[in-house]
């Protein structure tokens, strides 16, 4: 409750002086009949946060605070909704070189009054706590050694553990205990952790995000100077949805890759504008390309392709002094690589050639990686934030900055793709993906500048909607964007199990590809490219129109679940009952597509799984791995047949059990599947179940 308190204090205080501001550069007033209904709406919070816990109702201490965090978040973005038109005179006619202090502050305060509800839902995970730590050891060790700070169990100071090595995080020559974790997010967090703890930290995280939404109108005034409308609702889209606003109060490396970045290409495109003549010139683009690979290795990828960027629009001179710089990143690249392998006997800390060998990688993961990043209904950008989607849409000078996105990027997007992490490994949502958010915010403007007709408003009712509601849940509950844990949604396991039926096979995932991944992609693109063209003629009422959509395919989906026939069955999903048995890979186990993930059945254990039959006959097909002791027995049975016991092959290797043309019973919705041991059977016998597929129809096959 005081941490909620806390936020709402922080919006009074914060928002009544983005106003004060607004106002006195030139902005419109606050109407009365505007600023009423938020101010009674803060106040109806306050009320019900002190009250509600007093009435002793049931659930009050859960579901209260929760639906309190997610109001308050609705509350704010109503008011961002009405700041956005009384802001729009300080942008001017053109966008100006610097964009006024208010839109720095506003999504800070925003942040800032959602950080303490969130950091107390949500303790430090990940990389996290690893950063916190060796902040830590600098504000009070004034080192990066942290063999003293884990003895010391330092860590409880901003999680509840006491954290422990990693494993192949590297050592010096005297047994020193070093993170594989860069020092320069540390080195940066340091003076604010020692002044206020963790909570000191976080508050530099949420300037770093509020500066990435800053300069997004800075970069903007370079391609798009005279659409300073469109440049407003890219920077809101930017600073008020995921994954921005969900990370601006956590320690990753992403948030301030995006601020260099976004400085880095400032600088080159201001040098484009005006050649550069003295050496100080060039230090506004050689500080974010130095210091990038310094946070993190990897974003090397992201600064080589700036330089030739520049190169391209410079004289001979300015393309000289490139070929030089690339010289330096070359340099730079291999000093961080010598000192790795001086001080800790390995270049690259603690990966190997092969983590970074993107040519060694199944081709197949490619798109598979791409689609999830994008699309995975766990950790897609579009899934957590629909609004996103607008990078589909299609616009009159998108180009140049599509093509500038595909530039900087590839190298870095190329080497990381094939990898788990994009969707599936110790991450939430779109992490590694961040860096690329002021692009991704230019790629928008072209398009909104074409958003007036009728097709375009009723997409934008849906995105904006379902972003609203989406985003409502994420600050309720921060710890649903981490899917981590099994590699599913929470949301999509919460309406399968109220429904009893698989709702997830209508859905993308990367993590278990599916028909939906690569179905959805098209569909959403053929989607977004005719409604935003077409009909071009406005019509009243369809942006509300388009903001129940949400609802409607929601129970189309809901229904859909309850009638098409089952066909794909993934074992360890919640709506299915398990009497007996595990979930494997166990719950947290980092990259979790290295693993064909299912359900260990051992002696007696039985599941019994809901199922939409789709015919008289049903042909199952169970993906299945044993281990140890003797050839098991295992019931595969419709409804309440009576159990037809099958000895299951001698082999330890996965196989594929097939039964054929099962009889399916009139009304039987169900599939019951039971293990049995011989007798004197080793009890560890068990067998790993990944996958049944079954294939219907109406009549027995002759033969």
């Amino acid at each position: 409750m005081t941490e909620l308190l806390s936020g709402i204090a922080i919006a009074v205080l914060g928002l009544s002086g983005v106003e004060h501001l607004v106002r006195r550069g030139g902005g419109r007033r606050w109407p009365i009949h505007q600023r009423g209904p938020v101010m009674l709406g803060l106040v109806g919070l306050t009320a019900a946060l002190l009250g509600t816990p007093a009435l002793g109702l049931r659930y009050a201490e859960t579901l209260g605070p929760q639906s309190i965090a997610a109001g308050l978040f609705l509350l704010l973005l109503v008011y961002l909704w009405q700041a956005l038109p009384r802001m729009r005179p300080l942008l001017g006619r053109c966008l100006p070189q610097r964009p006024n202090g208010v839109f720095f502050l506003l999504p800070l305060v925003v942040y800032l009054a959602l950080t303490p509800w969130a950091s107390s839902q949500r303790a430090p995970d990940g990389d996290e706590p690893f950063y916190l730590l060796i902040a830590h050891s600098l504000a009070y060790d004034l080192d990066a050694e942290l063999t003293n700070n884990y003895a010391a169990e330092d860590s409880r100071a901003f999680v509840d553990r006491a954290l422990e090595a990693q494993p192949g995080d590297p050592r010096g020559p005297s047994g020193e205990m070093y993170s594989r974790h860069n020092v320069l997010l540390p080195i940066v967090l340091a003076p604010a952790y020692r002044l206020g703890g963790k909570y000191g930290a976080l508050v530099i995280m949420c300037l770093f995000a509020a500066a990435v939404a800053w300069m997004t109108l800075r970069l903007a005034r370079h391609q798009f100077a005279d659409r300073p409308g469109p440049a407003l609702i890219a920077y809101f889209i930017l600073a008020f949805t995921s994954p921005l606003l969900l990370y601006s109060h956590q320690v990753w490396v992403e948030i301030p890759a995006a601020l260099l970045l976004a400085l880095a290409l400032d600088a080159v495109w201001t040098l484009t504008d005006a050649q550069a003549r003295r050496p100080r010139d060039w230090l506004p683009l050689a500080i974010p390309l130095l210091l990038l690979p310094l946070l993190k290795i990897r974003f090397l990828l992201v600064v080589v392709p700036l330089l030739p960027l520049l190169a391209w629009h410079q004289g001979r001179r300015a393309r000289r002094l490139v070929t030089l710089a690339l010289a330096g990143c070359v340099v730079l690249g291999a000093a961080i690589l010598a000192f790795n392998q001086l001080r800790y006997g390995n270049p690259l800390k603690y990966h190997n050639l092969s983590h970074i060998s993107f040519y060694l990688n199944d081709l197949g993961r490619y798109p598979r990686g791409l689609a999830g990043l994008f699309f995975d209904m766990s950790f897609g950008l579009f899934a957590t934030a629909p609004i996103w989607t607008l990078l589909l849409a299609p616009g009159r000078g998108k180009l140049r900055p599509v093509a500038q996105l595909c530039w900087v990027m590839a190298p870095y997007i190329l080497l990381l793709i094939p990898r788990s992490e994009w969707y599936g490994a110790w991450s939430p949502p779109f992490r590694y993906g961040c860096v690329a958010l002021p692009l991704f915010a230019l790629v928008l403007i072209p398009p909104l500048v074409i958003r007036r007709g009728a097709g375009a408003r009723l997409l934008l009712g849906t995105l904006v909607s379902s972003t609203a509601i989406l985003t409502a849940l994420w600050v309720a509950r921060p710890g649903w964007t981490y899917n981590i844990a099994h590699g599913r949604s929470h949301l999509v396991d919460i309406l399968s199990l109220s429904q009893g039926h698989d709702v997830a096979r209508f859905l993308p995932s990367a993590v278990r590809p599916n028909l939906a991944l690569w179905l959805w992609p098209i569909f959403v693109t053929l989607a977004v490219t005719l409604l935003w063209r077409w009909p071009k003629r406005p019509l009243p009422g369809v942006f509300w129109l388009g903001a129940v959509l949400p609802v409607a395919a929601l129970a189309a989906v809901v229904a859909a679940a309850d009638r098409v026939p089952t066909r794909v069955i993934e074992v360890e999903d919640p709506y299915i009952s398990h009497s007996g048995g595990a979930v494997w890979p166990q719950d947290w186990v980092v990259g979790r597509t290295r693993f064909r993930g299912g359900w260990r059945l051992r002696r007696s254990d039985t599941m019994t799984i809901p199922v939409v039959p789709g015919g008289a006959y049903c042909t199952v097909e169970l993906d299945f791995k044993r281990f140890g002791g003797p050839r098991p027995y295992i019931s595969v049975r419709p409804g309440k047949d009576s159990p037809v016991w099958t000895q299951i092959g001698a082999t330890k290797t996965w196989t594929t059990l097939r039964l054929e043309h099962l009889s399916w019973p009139l009304g039987a919705d169900t599939l019951e599947v039971s293990l049995r041991l011989p007798r004197r059977a080793d009890p560890r016998t068990s067998i790993l179940l990944d996958q049944i597929r079954l294939s219907w129809s109406d009549e027995r096959p002759s033969g």
